[in-house]
C-alpha cells in the first residue's frame, strides 16, 4: 500500500502517492502513516477526535469529526505555544465490494496553524 498526503486534503489511497508540502511530507506505507500519527500524539498529547455526522451510500461512507488538542512541542515549524486548537475534518471512505480502496481526508491545516500562532 502507498499512502500520500496533500494539503488541505489528506488523501490515503491504494496505489497512489500524492505530493506533500511544508506541513506534512509525502507519506508512503503503513510504518510512515503510523509515525505521522504518533508524531501528532506527541505534539498534541491530549489529541481528541469528537465524532460528528456519519452518512453512507452503496460504495462510500462520509464521516465528519472535530479534532482538538493542545500543543506541547514544536510542529510544522511552529515553536511550542502551549495553545489549543479545534478544527473540523471530513473523510470519505470509498469501497469496492467489502474492500476499502480509498480514504480522502479534508481538513485545513492552516486553521490549526492560525490557532496556534495568533494572539
Amino acid at each position: 500500500r502507498r499512502y500520500g498526503i496533500t494539503l488541505p486534503m489528506w488523501r490515503i489511497h491504494r496505489g497512489i502517492g500524492m505530493g506533500g508540502d511544508m506541513f506534512v511530507p509525502e507519506v508512503a506505507g503503513h510504518d510512515a502513516v503510523r509515525a505521522l500519527l504518533q508524531g501528532m500524539f506527541t505534539v498534541f498529547p491530549d489529541f481528541h477526535v469528537e465524532p460528528g455526522l456519519l452518512r453512507h451510500g452503496d460504495d462510500h461512507v462520509l464521516v465528519e469529526v472535530t479534532l482538538t488538542g493542545t500543543q506541547a512541542a514544536g510542529w510544522a515549524g511552529i515553536p511550542n505555544t502551549g495553545r489549543s486548537f479545534a478544527t473540523r475534518l471530513a473523510a470519505v471512505f470509498d469501497f469496492e465490494a467489502d474492500q476499502l480502496v480509498c480514504e480522502r481526508v479534508y481538513m485545513d491545516f492552516g486553521d490549526i496553524a492560525r490557532q496556534l500562532t495568533e494572539p
